[in-house]
């Protein structure tokens, strides 16, 4: 069973960047093979910055699941749960051709702009917390 979860901050850089254009973002950069650059864009100016070794391992993992997996297709939403104004959790399913992958991130809406606190990825849907 596959397993990754990661308390993350980062950083909107404008007010109105909204969760669809951040979770766009960075899995736009995973389907295009950009794993450093989804991961490091979505760090970027945060603590994870500063955890070389933790960010280097996630990107690792994901390198070798997007391999096994084979090309990615595309990402849906499957679930938004609006717990605020300001937070939200989002669960996307993510199709290959050999199978899926579950995302869920959650979004704060900081005073500078929407931001993931977390992100946690499955194999298995029911696997997700």
């Amino acid at each position: 069973m596959l397993a990754a979860a990661l308390l993350i901050a980062a950083p909107a850089v404008a007010q109105n960047v909204a969760p669809d254009d951040v979770a766009n973002g960075f899995f736009q950069k995973l389907k295009s093979g950009q794993t450093a650059k989804a991961y490091r864009d979505l760090w970027q100016g945060t603590l994870m910055d500063r955890k070389q070794a933790e960010v280097d391992f996630v990107i690792s993992q994901t390198d070798l699941i997007m391999k096994a997996y084979g090309p990615m297709a595309d990402w849906e939403l499957m679930k938004d749960d609006v717990l605020s104004p300001s937070f939200r959790i989002r669960t996307y399913l993510v199709r290959f051709d050999a199978g899926a992958l579950f995302f869920k991130l959650q979004f704060y809406r900081a005073p500078r702009g929407w931001m993931v606190l977390n992100l946690d990825f499955r194999d298995r849907y029911a696997a997700l917390p």
